[in-house]
């Protein structure tokens, strides 16, 4: 069996009674040698890895060669059932039937975490990555959407330098390591994609997330207004015009700079200096 041919996917999914789903962003790579390039994409791996949405092992099957142990996190039940069934020859993967994003990374050793993500939820799932299993995973690789990696690469001043952007770069460094066509998916998506990789900071403070983010997310609240305005005026933070204006001297930013241009040293920076004075405070969770 070819799990990488798009009739003969058709028909193990039909064997199994199963349909691909729309909505949950099914689209399988019919390419092995890009799968064993994503299984690779990582330098120096972690001993053992979590995979999120497996599908019908395109990934694992390279993945299972390089990791001593894999774990297959599946959402769907069809595809978890169908993969026990059929990828018995890999003893070293477990494929884990859960919701990747209430998934717990084991905390014993951190692990590398790949996977081709679905589309409609991959800011959760950097999210859950980044921040909620802070500390627990070693290295990641992922396939995205190529419009979603040009985001997570923009510099301050691109038409698409983002919250996004900022956000991801308080937790992780992301390189950007080859794109892939849409031709090589069956059924074929209507976008391209890229492989991206991901190794978390050590020097930002964990503990200043949700200010930091409060902070990301006033500055790009309205794009119009400048920086000082979003944050004074901010529905995020509730923070006085004196702080803002002193951060912003201390930051070196001009008074009339906007969100999108500011770097991210100098939204930390703002951060740092609001979580040490005592007025700041988070209003509504972004």
């Amino acid at each position: 069996m070819n799990i990488y041919a798009p009739r003969e996917i058709t028909a193990l999914l039909e064997s199994h009674g199963l349909a691909l789903s729309k909505q949950r962003g099914q689209n399988f790579l019919t390419d092995m040698h890009i799968a064993q390039r994503i299984a690779a994409a990582i330098d120096e791996p972690a001993a053992s890895a979590v995979e999120i949405g497996p599908g019908i092992g395109a990934l694992t099957i390279p993945l299972a060669g390089r990791y001593a142990g894999v774990s297959a996190v599946e959402f769907d039940r069809g595809l978890f059932q169908l993969c026990t069934e059929i990828h018995t020859a890999l003893p070293n993967v477990s494929f884990i039937h859960a919701d990747i994003l209430e998934y717990e990374l084991p905390g014993n050793s951190p692990v590398d975490v790949c996977g081709n993500i679905p589309y409609n939820i991959t800011s959760p799932i950097l999210e859950w990555l980044l921040i909620t299993n802070a500390g627990r995973w070693h290295k990641a690789a992922f396939m995205v959407q190529k419009d979603f990696a040009l985001r997570l690469a923009a510099s301050p001043g691109d038409d698409d330098y983002s919250a996004l952007t900022l956000l991801l770069h308080f937790a992780a460094v992301m390189k950007k390591k080859f794109d892939v066509p849409r031709s090589v998916f069956y059924p074929a998506p209507t976008v391209d994609s890229s492989v991206i990789t991901l190794t978390p900071h050590t020097h930002t403070d964990m503990k200043l997330f949700p200010l930091y983010r409060a902070v990301v997310k006033s500055l790009f609240h309205s794009r119009r207004k400048t920086a000082h305005n979003n944050l004074i005026r901010s529905p995020y933070l509730a923070v006085p015009a004196a702080l803002v204006e002193d951060a912003f001297r201390q930051c070196a930013i001009p008074a009339r700079e906007r969100g999108e241009r500011l770097s991210f040293d100098q939204v930390y920076g703002i951060t740092r200096i609001f979580s040490l004075a005592e007025s700041p405070a988070i209003l509504t969770p972004p």
